[in-house]
């Protein structure tokens, strides 16, 4: 049975951010479920001039982001403010035809009129729910208008006229607990189709950091640290660092300058770099690195996407346990677990790692591989979407 899927969201479908990689997948997995379901996304990436673009047979996709001035910042804002306006003309010119509404963090009077739309045509309504933020990302802390949007919407709005599609225990509980019916589903990939090509030194451990670090990522402890290694341990090591400037550490408080100075010949700053230069580089690395405070409501609620894409890769992560990583990390053998973020307890993982040898190393690069193909794989996900009658 042809099944006519819609897909709302604030990313940058096909692959322009971690949620449009969500969405991607999780279109394969409907298709998976239903090979003739016929899907369409609505995103906030580069402009199409509001037509649509075919990505595969069965999946389109179009951007409600539109260029109305010059300037591209005030064109988004713009078009940020548009877009019930925008979403309300697409679906009439569709004749709201979708048997499934797939909604993920967009504004709130695009939400409430989708919901409005989905009761009175009897469609399936559905939330992806990906995260909820603290109010120590924002300047503002609970002012901030995207934090108060996004509790709005998580303790209100969401109810039980919604299904839910959790992607941590935290928010599956949360929603379950208001009665709503929710399944949860960590961030997943085609992990099959990745391909993992692994080259690492064999005198050498390489030690890697990609994204951008805002409030959310914590590296000075890290730094701080590898510093208090031996002079012969750091010299068994390098740090590359992709998103973030030297300037942008030092700024966010990730790295200041006498530290750099202490370490700057095992560190290496990229800046800026086109992912696949990202995933690249992943084939010469021994462990990514990921530490974010555990008790932040961001960090329970949310599932790091770095960790899957690492251990898809064969690249373990040296890391501490935030969300719902104790169920898939096993410290030894697919990562090395730091038991907080303090520096002494990320100088005792570090020292585990500068003491593995060659071959232990090899056999933790396999054993996150076969972790990402048992847990992380999309196929892996058919009955929690079958539960939603997606």
């Amino acid at each position: 049975m042809m099944k006519k899927v819609l897909i709302v969201s604030l990313d940058k479908f096909p692959d322009g951010n971690a949620g449009a990689t969500r969405q991607r997948i999780l279109s394969e997995l409907i298709l998976e479920n239903n090979p003739e379901a016929q899907i369409t996304h609505l995103g906030f990436g580069e402009s199409t001039n509001f037509e649509y673009i075919r990505y595969k047979k069965n999946i389109k996709y179009l951007s409600m982001k539109r260029k109305y001035i010059k300037s591209t910042k005030i064109s988004n804002i713009i078009s940020y403010f548009l877009f019930r306006l925008n979403l309300k003309k697409l679906l009439k010119k569709e004749n709201y035809n979708f048997d499934t509404f797939i909604v993920i963090s967009i504004p709130l009077l695009s939400l409430m009129f989708l919901k409005k739309v989905a009761l009175k045509k009897n469609i399936n309504l559905i939330h992806d729910s990906v995260e909820w933020y603290s109010s120590s990302e924002f300047n503002l802390g609970k002012l901030n208008y995207f934090y108060l949007e996004k509790d709005i919407m998580n303790r209100f709005l969401i109810d039980k006229n919604f299904k839910v599609i959790s992607i941590s225990n935290y928010l599956n509980k949360y929603f379950r607990s208001k009665g709503i019916r929710s399944v949860r589903i960590p961030f997943i990939l085609d992990v099959k189709r990745i391909t993992s090509n692994k080259n690492v030194e064999e005198n050498k451990i390489t030690f890697m950091y990609a994204g951008m670090l805002g409030k959310k990522d914590l590296l000075l402890n890290f730094f701080e640290a590898f510093s208090l290694l031996s002079e012969d341990a750091r010299k068994k090591c390098r740090i590359i660092i992709f998103g973030p400037s030297l300037k942008e550490m030092i700024e966010t408080k990730n790295l200041d300058e006498m530290l750099y100075k202490k370490i700057k010949k095992q560190l290496e700053i990229k800046g800026r770099v086109p992912r696949n230069e990202v995933t690249k580089q992943m084939e010469k690395v021994d462990f990514t690195i990921l530490f974010r405070p555990e008790y932040e409501r961001y960090a329970k609620a949310g599932f790091p996407t770095k960790v899957v894409e690492s251990m898809s890769y064969s690249t373990p992560v040296f890391c501490n346990i935030s969300s719902d990583l104790k169920e898939y990390l096993v410290d030894g053998s697919n990562s090395i677990i730091s038991e907080s973020t303090e520096t002494e307890k990320i100088l005792e993982g570090l020292k585990k790692i500068v003491n593995l040898d060659y071959k232990q190393r090899l056999s933790m690069q396999n054993n996150a591989r076969e972790t990402a193909l048992e847990k992380f794989d999309f196929s892996n996900y058919s009955k929690e979407l079958e539960e939603l009658e997606i």
